[in-house]
């Protein structure tokens, strides 16, 4: 039969199925009935929310207990049948503790855009599913201020009567777009639906009958047909066989779906084949990204706008404790420290809301949590993208925490060789010791990085009593300075510290600290012992802040310190000694005479010249001939330069001439002086004027002659006294000697310590230095960021050790009054606005980061041989200290004038602000080390007090200040150049 046959009867079932049509427009308009009948049903409870609301006073308790929900649904919610429900919802801001539904959020937003929506309301009523139970919704908008999302005293609704745009506002900062929902169940129209159930049956069943009718022919006649047709395609599918379809006994119309049937397997079959190769590529190319993602370095993290996670790679792992498995569909808030939650909450709905991140594609240092609840220190760089409709995050994240502490310890290190360059610089000038001390305490104890109290004391050790005298202190009470005047070794800390030889820490006032008085306020010490080898100089008494943890970093430090003040204090020890044999020289009864190694005289002793009759500056550069009176044989003379030059000490008496030409005899004494490589470099003579005894023994053979007896007498009592006199002569000779050879040592001395001190220091440096790496090495950890400050570090302390050794070879070199200038600074020709744009250019990062712009009034052309690099390091200190200190909001405009000009040889640099200024006590410590107003900030107080170095000792010029509060700074700078053009 064809399918023409079967149309015509498909006509009469089409009449059946119109009868059935008019009877399903009777069951629409009883449909449409029951949903008017909803819809008036929660149009009148709407009524009665919104008028209750307008009548009802805040109840701000009410409030408290029904946050975040309206008081007034709260109200009609408690008192009414469980059959309806009414919700007030926000969109925007978006409620991060009460997200509205899709289905609720397209409703606010249709409210909330379309004006004729808001008169009507219509078409906010709609079905919704919740819980396997159907509700009727509708909604009506209303308008909050933002403060009412916690309270309700500004609360403004809408009237259902008259301009619903009154209480509709688009989305902004100020403002919130909500709405109140209520929710019918079904159960409410029960009865009215009992009435009609007869006519719905009725409809129902007509509507089956023709449904049936319709569908068996369909099947028999169509279906069935294509059928066959379908499971030939699916088999051509599943064993990749097409079969032919055109010997199917089929209706003469259906061939030509047949025959469409069949080409459309040949493109299956091709498409089949292009499938299965893009699925395979796709999958290798899924497989990759994975393993890419896997294998990163860095944790990467991804997250929906929800905040759920969606991707965690192995580093994440690593990183925070928790596996993939853990984690995936987890909140990302359980890596947020539990202080920083709201922000985190506050900051991800306004991503959500607004489709981005306010630090997208930057790095964000912020705190983390791992498993154990163990903080970190992060840094995020965050991206976002949108998928189908949803947003969705990403971050690239890091542990920062070792950085940070390579950071900080560089930063310690830095300050540490700043405090121990300081204290050296103090050790060179002329002051007395205990002037010395004193600064060298306050250097201590300004270290910024020291968990010390602006408190302390410097005991030094004096071996005749046995004591620890207390010479300098700082910030101590008088009942302090009273009970610790004088400290026995063994008696309170220091004590301890005097006795053990090694540092003593406490971090309490208990019972070792034997020292106490009533309402002694709580503090730690560190007592360090002042150690000279094996020999004990005193011991530095610092005040810790109560609870302190002992640091190990603070104590090598405070060693290094304790090492460089024994130097110090043995210095100072020395100079004195040697001014106490030197005026022991000066002040001797018998003649000093110090010659080099060629016979010039270097020095002599004012006795000598009281001897002989000649002046200082007479003898001085002259050989001793000058005192030869001829008298004596050459072959003396030859003996004696050939028993010092070998080494020896020479003991004789020569008989000499005074400038007068008087002759006199000498008790000589001539030894060779060493220097520390045992090569002989001086030669001094010890004499002592003999003429009278000479003569006496003259005086003595002559009574021989005649009085045998008395000259026996008389000669034995001579003897006698000669021996005493010899003996008297030998000890004097003797100390003479040695005080000669003291001073000239103590001076040597005097000038190498320093440079030796310093290189100690610095090789000191080094292996701590190479310790470090060693262990760093032992435990697999090192990273080239450490590698490069261990090398930095080296590098400067070797530097800094060669120059002080050259130094003091120089020294050696030159003991005979020379001295040798050494600079390590190059000058060169340099152009003056380049060096001042290379530093703005230099700054930047932290330039852009405010509102300052900076002005540079500096001729193109000027050029000028000097010091570029000082130039650089002025002018970066002074920015640095305007952006931090005189621009601290960093929302106002600022400006900065950077000026420079010749005036006849001299350069001017200008350098101004307009920021906040200083106060005249500031002002007045502004070039003071260790002096800061922004400790807060990191600041050490060492910025202005370099440039002020730089600008007297290296450029030779002066520097002065002139700022006041609200009138900014500026700072004039003017120095010699050598030339320009």
């Amino acid at each position: 039969m064809s399918l023409t046959t079967h149309l015509l009867r498909w006509i009469v079932t089409l009449g059946v199925i119109a009868s059935a049509c008019g009877l399903a427009l009777v069951y629409a308009h009883f449909s449409q009935d029951r949903l008017r009948h909803l819809h008036m049903q929660a149009d009148q409870i709407l009524d009665l929310v919104f008028d209750y609301r307008d009548r009802s006073p805040v109840d701000r308790d009410a409030v408290e207990m029904a946050k975040p929900w309206c008081s007034v649904a709260k109200h009609f919610n408690d008192h009414k049948n469980t059959k309806y429900v009414i919700k007030d919802l926000s969109l925007e801001p978006l409620n991060p503790l009460n997200y509205p539904l899709e289905p609720e959020r397209a409703i606010i937003k249709n409210l909330a855009t379309n004006t004729s929506l808001q008169d009507s309301g219509q078409d906010s009523g709609r079905w919704i599913t919740r819980d396997g139970v159907d509700w009727y919704i509708l909604a009506r908008p209303i308008h909050f201020a933002t403060p009412c999302l916690k309270c309700h005293d500004t609360l403004k609704v809408a009237s259902p009567k008259g301009d619903l745009l009154s209480g509709i506002v688009s989305p902004g900062v100020d403002s919130v777009v909500a709405a109140t929902f209520v929710y019918l169940d079904q159960k409410l129209l029960e009865d009215y639906n009992s009435d009609n159930s007869t006519i719905y049956g009725v409809v129902f069943g007509w509507i089956g009958m023709v449904c049936l009718l319709l569908w068996w022919g369909l099947k028999k006649q169509v279906l069935n047909p294509l059928a066959v047709g379908a499971e030939a395609m699916e088999r051509m599918v599943a064993t990749g066989k097409r079969e032919p379809l055109e010997t199917m006994a089929v209706p003469t119309e259906l061939r030509r779906i047949y025959r469409a049937f069949d080409g459309l397997g040949m493109a299956l079959e091709s498409a089949q084949s292009s499938l299965n190769a893009g699925k395979k590529e796709l999958e290798e190319e899924e497989n990759r990204f994975r393993s890419l993602t896997q294998s990163a370095v860095d944790a990467i993290i991804s997250a929906d706008e929800n905040g759920l996670i969606s991707s965690w790679n192995q580093s994440a792992e690593r990183l925070f404790g928790y596996l993939e498995k853990e984690m995936l569909g987890k909140s990302v808030s359980l890596l947020i420290p539990e202080k920083m939650l709201p922000a985190h909450l506050s900051g991800y709905a306004a991503a959500v809301a607004t489709g981005t991140t306010r630090h997208r594609g930057e790095s964000l240092e912020v705190q983390g949590v791992r498993k154990d609840g163990q903080w970190i220190t992060l840094e995020i760089t965050l991206s976002t993208w949108s998928l189908a409709g949803r947003q969705y995050f990403a971050a690239i994240i890091r542990n920062i925490d070792k950085r940070k502490k390579n950071a900080e310890k560089n930063h310690r290190d830095f300050m540490s060789r700043i405090a121990i360059n300081s204290i050296l610089e103090v050790a060179l000038k002329s002051l007395s010791l205990q002037e010395k001390l004193t600064r060298s305490l306050q250097i201590i104890l300004a270290v910024p990085w020291l968990a010390l109290q602006y408190k302390g004391a410097i005991f030094l050790m004096n071996h005749q009593t046995n004591k620890l005298e207390m010479l300098v202190e700082q910030g101590l009470s008088e009942k302090i300075r009273l009970l610790c005047r004088e400290i026995s070794p063994g008696q309170c800390h220091c004590g301890r510290a005097a006795m053990l030889r090694q540092l003593v820490f406490s971090n309490a006032v208990d019972e070792t600290h034997t020292v106490q008085f009533e309402n002694m306020a709580p503090h730690g010490h560190y007592c360090v012992p002042i150690l000279l080898g094996d020999r004990l100089l005193g011991v530095i008494n610092l005040y810790l802040q109560p609870g302190h943890v002992r640091d190990v970093g603070e104590i090598r430090f405070l060693e290094t310190v304790a090492q460089t003040l024994a130097g110090i204090i043995d210095r100072k020890v020395s100079e004195r000694k040697v001014r106490y044999l030197s005026q022991a020289m000066e002040q001797s009864p018998i003649s000093v005479v110090i010659t080099d190694t060629r016979g010039r005289i270097e020095y002599v002793n004012p006795h000598c010249c009281r001897t002989s009759g000649y002046d200082v500056d007479e003898l001085l550069g002259k050989s001793p001939n000058i005192f030869k009176s001829g008298e004596i044989s050459a072959a003396v003379y030859h003996y004696l330069w050939k028993t010092i030059l070998s080494g020896n000490i020479w003991r004789g008496e020569l008989y000499n001439r005074r400038k007068n030409g008087e002759l006199f005899w000498e008790d000589a004494s001539i030894s060779p002086i060493r220097n520390e490589h045992g090569n002989v470099r001086y030669f001094m003579a010890v004499k002592e004027d003999i003429t009278q005894r000479k003569n006496l023994e003259n005086a003595l053979a002559d009574l021989l002659s005649t009085l045998d007896i008395r000259v026996m007498e008389r000669t034995r009592e001579l003897n006698t006294k000669i021996d005493e006199l010899e003996h008297t002569r030998g000890e004097l000779v003797k100390s003479e000697k040695m005080a000669s050879l003291g001073r000239l040592v103590a001076g040597f001395a005097h000038e190498i310590n320093t440079p030796i001190g310093v290189a100690v220091t610095a090789f000191s440096l080094v292996a701590e230095a190479v310790k470090s790496m060693e262990t760093l090495l032992e435990r697999d950890e090192v990273t080239e960021e450490e590698i490069h400050g261990v090398m930095s570090t080296i590098r400067d302390a070797s530097e800094l050790a060669l120059a002080n050794i050259s130094r003091a070879g120089t020294l050696v070199a030159s003991f005979k009054r020379t001295s040798v200038d050494q600079s390590s600074d190059i000058q060169r020709l340099f152009t003056v606005r380049e060096v001042v744009e290379d530093v703005i250019r230099s700054l930047h990062n932290p330039i852009k980061k405010t509102r300052v712009s900076i002005h540079v009034q500096v001729d193109p052309g000027l050029k000028v041989f000097g010091w570029p690099g000082a130039l650089e390091q002025i002018l970066t200190n002074f920015i640095i200290n305007s952006l931090t200190y005189g621009y601290q909001d960093e929302s106002l405009d600022g400006t900065i004038v950077i000026a420079a000009f010749l005036q006849e040889d001299r350069m001017v640099l200008d350098y101004s602000d307009d920021g906040c200024g200083m106060e005249e006590s500031v002002r007045n410590m502004a070039f003071e080390p260790f002096f800061t107003t922004g400790r807060g900030h990191g600041g050490s107080g060492l910025g202005l007090y370099l440039c002020y170095n730089i600008v007297t000792s290296q450029l030779n010029g002066t520097i002065s200040c002139v700022s006041s509060p609200g009138h900014g700074v500026q700072f004039h700078i003017s120095f010699p150049v050598g030339g320009s053009a």
